[in-house]
């Protein structure tokens, strides 16, 4: 044998060979994805194994031996086939990976008149497909355009009738100055393997080249994300340190009920419940407010992906009962797919120990609700993290803004931001967030919820056509303020029955106890007397039966200094007259735009004044309702969009 030709054949496979198993063996790969994707890639036994295709891009070529060795360690008896190049660099690869047990075979699209054995590598691919073999596939290969997916691999997904599974990847590495900017990893890295779902015989190329490109972005986000920073060192002894504290603050919520005894473990990351089959969506609401907000859009989660359960954590007992009431009203196919848990304390020991039980597809925050170690976590484990409704006060952006040297790969960790207005938008975006875009305001565009109707008719029935005002969502102080200017309001009206809504049902009692006698409660199954003019309504989840009583609405948490406001598109759309207070800073941009829709009382004489003066022009009609088929659909446009990018930030 010449020496070219022993140098070609010998020395140069063993010497990439040994390079690259080196640098594969040093990486730490995450390999994630659907479990529907998982199934086909590993299916056991192997002996039932139908074939199918891997597809990816010809850049990531040198990373499948770490794909293969983690599919072979689950399923040993798993084979190989890789469609590669008929020429010099195709023989080299061929023989660099064929002591891995990666078959070759080489022969591509024939270009300018010229044969490149395509016909017979397709042939030989649908052979080796039919015996049970995963054939990968470069669809952009041999000599590109890079992601342009050639002829070839869509006959070859018709010939076969096989499935598709797109792969994407990411990695410490160089690139190469080729046509497709071919990655060659670097030892003692991170690197992930992100595959998607499984796409049917006969998907059209740009359906293919999509896929492919969603699962290489997903990698490429999770590579970037896993990065460590100052604050991943400084975090974890900031929740050590916190540990002794938030025990002591977990009993003392248990004793004020606040928190349950026999779930106080879940606080710690410990599951109380069996982690179902396939995909879970991790979707966290901390309290009321923000449960709320993501009910409706539940059920066209579950529509959207019927193999997939939704976890959803709450921080808050209050929270936790909607989730519950919410599932009893479901049917049970939705009911066994969904599951609550209370939110492990971001802590990193608690948080590991979370997410190794769950094994979450994905997560999704509410709100403002951005946990540091939690989208630290989630990064190392190539978990993507969305934020729904997102929102920023003044207040947040400016102490955001102030420790962004050490904050901003909170932002920079988000595969996406979907804000609720513009203005919270280009704030995110200021923090350094990506793939920001604004859909408008789950609070705003969410469908009424629905009421019992026997329950509605029987309490119009107790209270006898008496002129009712709803104060929802009062926080401490305020009820007094509210109670002076429901006496003031009873010289003129006087029928006025005024139904205060606590916003944490647990102050019933101390809300009640106002009064001498006490107020009836609800909590209690007390109904109001003629005499009675005020009812304390500190039940859960029966806002909407309470609004759908009302002749006129205050939204409580915004007559004092220190209130923030609460959202006002329920009331809204009862259609009765709205009021609020002064202070609403964290839905200021929602009453910008509802304009004189909402009137703006700032203490018990003008309240009672603005009660009276609605009182004389009833006769009039009020506000009136937001268009419900324009709102209908913008919410299914916003539910469509959500679900488009969440398939393609988590690959289902």
């Amino acid at each position: 044998m010449s020496k070219r030709r022993l140098l070609s054949r010998k020395i140069l496979p063993s010497i990439a060979r040994a390079y690259l198993g080196l640098a594969l063996r040093t990486t730490r790969w995450r390999i994630v994805g659907p479990h529907a994707s998982r199934n086909v890639l590993i299916q056991i036994p192997a002996s039932r194994h139908p074939g199918a295709i891997v597809a990816f891009w010809h850049r990531n070529l040198l990373l499948l031996p770490a794909l293969w060795k983690w599919a072979r360690t689950r399923n040993g008896a798993l084979r190989l086939n890789v469609l590669i190049s008929r020429n010099r660099d195709g023989r080299l690869i061929r023989r660099t990976v064929a002591p891995w047990d990666i078959i070759g075979i080489e022969g591509s699209s024939n270009k300018r008149g010229q044969n490149k054995g395509g016909a017979r590598a397709l042939r030989a691919g649908v052979k080796a497909l039919e015996g049970g073999a995963l054939l990968a596939i470069t669809p952009d290969g041999p000599r590109g355009p890079a992601e342009n997916v050639q002829a070839g691999a869509a006959a070859l997904g018709r010939l076969s009738r096989r499935v598709s599974v797109p792969i994407g990847g990411a990695c410490r590495s160089v690139r190469l100055k080729t046509w497709d900017r071919m990655r060659v990893p670097l030892p003692f890295g991170r690197g992930y393997l992100c595959h998607g779902m499984p796409l049917p015989t006969g998907a059209s190329t740009d359906r293919l080249a999509q896929q492919i490109a969603a699962a290489d972005q997903r990698a490429a986000h999770a590579y970037r994300a896993s990065g460590r920073h100052l604050l991943d060192l400084i975090w974890p002894w900031v929740g050590r340190a916190a540990s002794a504290y938030l025990r002591r603050l977990a009993t003392r919520r248990v004793q004020s009920g606040k928190e349950i005894a026999g779930r106080l473990e879940e606080r710690y990351g410990r599951a109380s419940v069996p982690r179902p089959d396939g995909d879970i969506l991790w979707i966290h609401a901390a309290s009321v407010g923000e449960v709320r907000s993501i009910l409706p859009l539940l059920q066209r989660f579950l529509d959207a992906w019927p193999r997939v359960s939704i976890l959803i954590t709450t921080a808050t007992v209050t929270g936790c009962e909607t989730v519950a009431q919410y599932a009893e009203r479901t049917s049970d196919g939705y009911r066994r797919r969904l599951i609550h848990q209370f939110a492990p304390y971001d802590v990193t020991k608690g948080t590991r120990r979370f997410l190794r039980h769950w094994k979450p597809v994905g997560l999704l925050l509410t709100d403002s609700e951005l946990w540091p170690g939690w989208l630290r976590q989630c990064s190392r484990l190539g978990v993507p993290v969305g934020l729904l409704n997102a929102r920023l006060s003044q207040k947040s952006f400016r102490r955001w803004r102030q420790t962004a040297f050490l904050t901003w790969p909170v932002f920079q960790r988000l595969a996406f931001v979907a804000s609720r207005g513009a203005d919270d938008a280009a704030q995110f975006d200021r923090l350094g967030a990506k793939n920001v875009f604004c859909v408008g305001d789950l609070k705003e565009l969410a469908p009424p919820s629905s009421v019992d109707e026997a329950e509605l008719s029987a309490l119009r029935h107790a209270l006898r056509s008496r002129t009712v005002l709803v104060v929802s969502s009062t926080h401490h102080g305020e009820e007094p303020i509210i109670i002076d200017a429901v006496a003031m309001a009873r010289h003129k009206v006087k029928d006025l029955l005024c139904i205060i809504i606590p916003r944490h049902p647990e102050r019933g009692a101390e809300v009640a106890e106002l009064s001498d006698p006490p107020f009836p409660r609800r909590a209690q199954g007390a109904i109001p007397g003629e005499k009675d003019a005020i009812w304390v309504a500190d039940t859960l989840g029966e806002l909407a039966l309470f609004y759908q009583l009302a002749d006129f609405i205050f939204i409580g948490h915004s007559l004092l200094p220190q209130g923030g406001g609460h959202n006002p598109y329920e009331a809204l759309h009862v259609g009765a007259p709205c009021a609020t207070g002064p202070y609403h800073a964290n839905f200021t941009e929602a009453y910008q735009q509802l304009g004189t829709r909402f009137a703006t009382v700032d203490d018990a004489q003008s309240l009672a004044a603005w009660v009276t003066l609605e009182t004389d022009r009833s006769h009039q009609s009020g506000p009136g309702k937001i268009g419900d088929k324009n709102r209908s659909d913008r919410f299914t446009s916003l539910a469509n969009t959500l679900i488009s990018r969440i398939s393609a930030m988590t690959g289902l």
